[in-house]
């Protein structure tokens, strides 16, 4: 009810202040096959779902579209330098969703993953053969998660990438079949940047180094809103581009 309710509202969001700002805001929203109407209350300068992405390759599970692919699929979209605004893109990746089977191959080749065929016979059938088990969440979760570090590590480690500041999100935990009873409901948030002013700000708000959290929360999920706008703010100089993704 109170997400029905704010969709009729004009409150704002960070989508807004950053287009405010002369942010390009892009949403890239993959597992949408159908019209997702709600999207009008978020004003994204581009929307895109995962009919527009147009992937060829093997459908693998429930959430088909590997998470590599989508963002391949942005760089070659969105990268170009044909507008020059900073960027704001808000991601919700999809492979380590539930049931975390089958999870994809990954491909070295990031041209070779828009493609029709984006991997090699052998290891899409390996992947296929791990279907799903709802009473086996465990250990294909956390293959799912090694996922997701293998081609992020890539991605950020490619030189023509634009983006300069990376906000990584656990929206929320996985069922309790993989997380055991009584598990915390507090989320880790990784912010990954070289700028050392954003960096000492986030030190100083309680953020800290590496990639393993402390185990202790800085607050509420809108409480983080506040953070990263204050972290983020420097009057006068150009923007960087902004990756939202969870």
């Amino acid at each position: 009810m109170r997400h029905d309710v704010l969709l009729t509202t004009d409150r704002p969001t960070m989508i807004g202040h950053f287009r405010r700002h002369g942010y390009r805001t892009i949403g890239l929203y993959p597992a949408l096959s159908w019209d997702w109407v709600e999207k009008s209350f978020y004003g994204f300068d581009d929307f895109l779902d995962g009919r527009d992405l147009d992937y060829q390759g093997p459908r693998f599970g429930l959430w088909w579209i590997p998470d590599q692919f989508t963002v391949a699929r942005f760089e070659q979209r969105f990268s170009n330098g044909s507008d020059p605004r900073p960027q704001f893109m808000m991601l919700p990746t999809i492979t380590s969703h539930i049931p975390f089977r089958p999870v994809p191959p990954y491909q070295s080749d990031w041209d070779r993953v828009l493609g029709a065929q984006p991997f090699d016979d052998a290891d899409t059938a390996r992947s296929m053969a791990d279907v799903i088990d709802w009473t086996d969440l465990r250990e294909p979760y956390g293959r799912t998660i090694q996922y997701t570090f293998r081609w992020l590590t890539d991605y950020l480690d490619h030189p023509e990438v634009r983006g300069d500041l990376l906000v990584v999100i656990g929206d929320h935990q996985p069922a309790s079949s993989v997380s055991g009873p009584g598990a915390s409901w507090d989320v880790p948030v990784h912010i990954v940047t070289d700028n050392p002013r954003v960096l000492e700000r986030l030190l100083a708000q309680g953020f800290t180094e590496g990639v393993d959290p402390v185990r202790h929360a800085l607050g509420t999920m809108d409480r983080l809103t506040h953070l990263l706008l204050q972290a983020f703010d420097e009057p006068g100089r150009p923007g960087q581009n902004v990756v939202l993704a969870r």
